[in-house]
């Protein structure tokens, strides 16, 4: 649900940024796809994974959101397998 999203901190952002990768690896969900689903490119989803440019809230909602409708009742339990392999 969206309202789980809106009042996130910058530690929340940050912990999902460093999490992303991993999430969408074991989502099986490629950068490009969810780039489309959010309407963003290929290269900013690439970016945002590696640290190369800073997740803003709009982006942190989106991707949340999008993922969340996409994976169900599955994306809580790969959120909280990543952030217990990479001690988030």
């Amino acid at each position: 649900m969206i309202t789980d999203y809106v009042n996130m901190t910058e530690e929340d952002i940050n912990r999902f940024q460093n999490g992303l990768d991993l999430l969408l690896t074991l989502a099986r969900i490629h950068y490009g796809e969810l780039g489309t689903l959010i309407g963003v490119s290929r290269q900013t989803i690439m970016n945002l994974c590696k640290g190369d440019i800073k997740m803003r809230k709009t982006q942190y909602i989106a991707i949340n959101v999008m993922l969340d409708y996409k994976l169900g009742e599955e994306y809580k339990k790969l959120l909280e397998i990543v952030y217990s392999m990479k001690g988030l």
